[in-house]
């Protein structure tokens, strides 16, 4: 179409964000082992998603934690630079765009 949604919403993981502020309250959701495609999900459906910290099962497993990947939902313009590691989460801030310049005829 033409005109359609607010647009999309655009996820970049860096490995430099390695923390970031929990949305609050903190949602109820149900995850087990998700994937950053489920995060991705997850997250758009959040008005108050600013983004997702990724925990890698091995990142897990190297934190002295099960061999489960996690995702942690966080505020706006809340990650945090440091120090990429083996045990380190992987951040990924969401990035919505409003408008479009471009018109598909």
């Amino acid at each position: 179409p033409l005109q359609g949604a607010n647009g999309p919403h655009t996820y970049l993981g860096d490995s430099s964000l390695v923390s970031c502020d929990l949305i609050d309250p903190y949602p109820t959701i149900a995850q087990w082992n998700p994937t950053v495609a489920e995060a991705v999900e997850i997250c758009s459906s959040l008005p108050s998603c600013g983004g997702f910290l990724y925990t890698t099962a091995d990142a897990a497993v190297a934190q002295g934690g099960a061999n489960l990947a996690l995702a942690e939902y966080c505020r706006p313009q809340s990650f945090s630079s440091g120090t990429a590691s083996a045990t380190s989460s992987i951040g990924f801030p969401r990035y919505i765009y409003e408008s479009c310049d471009l018109e598909i005829k």
